[in-house]
Formats: structure tokens, C-alpha cells, sequence
């Protein structure tokens, strides 16, 4: 967290971060994705390299998959994350809601778990 907070400090316009959540607890997760959520209010521009795509689908807006260099998907993050077989080239699977949707049968494709709930009358 004191790498992050360092980057942070230097206030630039554009922020990468590059697997934030690798080895890190639930509550250390939910504080990048604050740190995430604040750049963003601020009108920076925020760009995550990750794999964990649960992270990704709960915190961005826009999904750019890439496999062997190539520009397999980019889009928005409901469209990207629902194309299950060209993930499946990036070596991930769409995020857990987004499958437990589809098993379910739900007609749109939901990424967090505020679309999930909506999707299903729980909200």
C-alpha cells in the first residue's frame, strides 16, 4: 500500500496500475478499488493491467483483452466480459456473476453484483 500511496502522491493525469490486487486481502482490495473509484472522481485517467477480471468488471468501464500482443476485445466492460470464448484465449474466464447469469438464463449480461441483483429482481 505505501507503493500506491507514493504513485498516488505524484498527482499525474493518468495513473497504470499493474496487477493491484496479487497477494493482497479482501480489505487491501477494496481499498485500491477506493483509491481507484477517487482518481476517477478527480478526472484521471485510470488504467489497470490485471487478471483478476472479478476486479476489473467491479471497477471499470472499459475492457481491452489482449492475447500475444494482439487486441482481442475493446469495448464496453458488459459486452467484453460477456464474449466468453475470445476471453478464453486471454487465459481468463468472464467474472463469476457474469457466468451464474448466463447459467441462469438472465438476458443481459451483468458484470458486478449491483447489475446482478438488478437482473434478478433484487434490487
Amino acid at each position: 500500500m505505501i507503493a500506491l500511496a507514493s504513485i498516488v502522491a505524484m498527482d499525474t493525469p493518468i495513473v497504470i496500475f499493474d496487477e493491484p490486487t496479487t497477494g493482497q486481502d479482501a480489505v487491501s482490495v477494496a481499498r485500491i478499488a477506493n483509491v481507484i473509484a477517487e482518481l476517477k472522481r478527480e478526472g484521471k485517467t485510470v488504467i489497470t493491467i490485471t487478471h483478476d477480471i472479478d476486479f476489473c468488471a467491479e471497477n471499470f468501464e472499459r475492457v481491452i483483452a489482449l492475447s500475444n500482443g494482439q487486441v482481442l476485445l475493446d469495448g464496453p466492460a458488459r459486452e467484453a466480459l460477456g464474449e466468453e470464448e475470445l476471453l478464453a484465449q486471454t487465459y481468463v474466464d468472464p467474472p463469476q456473476l457474469t457466468r451464474l447469469g448466463k447459467r441462469l438464463g438472465l438476458k443481459e449480461t451483468v458484470v458486478n453484483q449491483e447489475e446482478f441483483l438488478k437482473a434478478i429482481g433484487q434490487d
